[in-house]
């Protein structure tokens, strides 16, 4: 038996805020049967988080995007 994995996703953007649970659905329906929602930076990993608490197939995955790395020091690991 086989199935999907969607390994990277970010279902925490505001972009999806109007339908985010119709498109888990739907992804789901499509044969999404695990997926790994990436967060960005602290905002979006908080968020990311939360999603993934919601469905036990989602996932969270936290860390900080190259393009955000001046913001990468140790207070901001910790949190």
């Amino acid at each position: 038996m086989s199935y999907l994995i969607d390994t990277h996703c970010h279902l925490d953007f505001p972009d999806f805020d109007p339908d985010r649970e119709d498109v888990i659905r739907r992804a789901q329906e499509g044969g999404a049967a695990k997926m790994i929602n990436i967060g960005c930076n602290l905002e979006r990993a908080k968020k990311s988080i939360e999603i993934a608490k919601k469905h036990e197939f989602i996932f969270s995955s936290v860390g900080l995007h190259p393009q955000e790395a001046k913001d990468g020091d140790e207070k901001y690991f910790s949190r």
